[in-house]
């Protein structure tokens, strides 16, 4: 199988089953980025009281429907990148600063799947089921969004997510890599392999490690898990300012001179830059990490499932 389609394949299996596992603590972020809440477990008890347990999967449809396009440009992308910047290396070898530039090249390349999709989500999630839904689900959102905001619409906040996606995804790839390194090359985990192998040797190659397509290898599983979540909090932890101005944003439904006084304060709202400000002077700085603990709680989970499944079904495949 070609490469790119492999790699299409196994980065949409594995953005899927993140998505779903992830979905919950994304809905409770989005609206303590959107609204205060004291702490998590406030914004939890206001969201299950109001709508329930389904509450906490408003929204899951537009990510999901699009994370088998957003995954698989993200780890193609990242794929033909590293090839680009690094020819005829291997990721496991390459340098941090190749695996820095080809996943800041990916995150670039996804910007104009995830802007649309997280516009969706967003505004299905902090719509008042109390107060009766603006929207009847992601088809008539969509269709709502084209016919009051035009086509333009669907890209409120794309500077935001460019902000937000190009660097972290650069951490994302560079931080997920140097983790596998550093865990390969421990006493702990080569003390595991070794047990599991049936071998006493006190140092056995790195690169058994990863060479067994059995699921069962409990090191590997351990290493994937821990380097896809760390890989997680590091592209997500630092870029959590960006992530809240994009929420700012794209909930506005949609702006007008009624809703912020004139034309030229609308154009305003609309802007990276002076929405950030406006939130600073308004709210505080620290309001820009609004919703940081459910985010990065989900950043670890989802990224640990999504790297896993990624490398375990390009490991099916390659066998198959």
């Amino acid at each position: 199988m070609n490469d790119v389609l492999i790699d299409l394949t196994a980065g949409s299996i594995g953005g899927g089953i993140g998505c779903l596992c992830g979905h919950p603590l994304d809905t409770v972020k989005v609206h303590m980025q959107r609204s205060y809440f004291s702490s998590t477990a406030a914004a939890v008890s206001r969201i299950f009281s109001s709508e329930g347990s389904r509450g906490f999967f408003k929204g899951v449809t537009p990510p999901l429907a699009a994370v088998a396009m957003y995954q698989a440009v993200c780890f193609a992308s990242f794929s033909l990148a590293f090839k680009a910047v690094a020819p005829g290396q291997l990721e496991e070898n390459a340098s941090l600063r190749s695996l820095f530039v080809a996943g800041s090249l990916s995150g670039m390349a996804t910007v104009f799947v995830t802007t649309p999709t997280d516009l969706l989500k967003i505004r299905l999630q902090l719509q008042d089921a109390g107060a009766g839904p603006r929207y009847k689900g992601m088809r008539h959102c969509a269709s709502e969004v084209l016919r009051q905001e035009g086509l333009a619409g669907f890209y409120r906040g794309a500077v935001a997510t460019a902000y937000r996606d190009t660097l972290s995804t650069g951490l994302y790839f560079t931080v997920y890599h140097s983790v596998k390194r550093a865990a390969m090359q421990s006493a702990y985990f080569q003390q595991m392999q070794n047990q599991e192998l049936g071998t006493s040797s006190s140092r056995s190659s790195d690169a058994n490690l990863f060479a067994t397509s059995s699921s069962s290898n409990g090191a590997r599983t351990c290493v994937e898990l821990m380097a896809g979540g760390f890989a997680g909090v590091a592209a997500w932890g630092c870029l959590i300012p960006a992530d809240t101005v994009k929420t700012r944003l794209q909930s506005q439904i949609p702006p007008s001179p009624a809703t912020f006084g004139s034309a030229a304060l609308e154009k305003q709202e609309r802007r990276f830059w002076p929405t950030l400000n406006r939130i600073v002077e308004r709210e505080g700085f620290w309001r820009l990490y609004g919703g940081s603990a459910p985010l990065l709680t989900r950043a670890f989970f989802v990224n640990a499932v999504t790297f896993y499944a990624y490398e375990e079904t390009l490991r099916f495949i390659q066998t198959a």
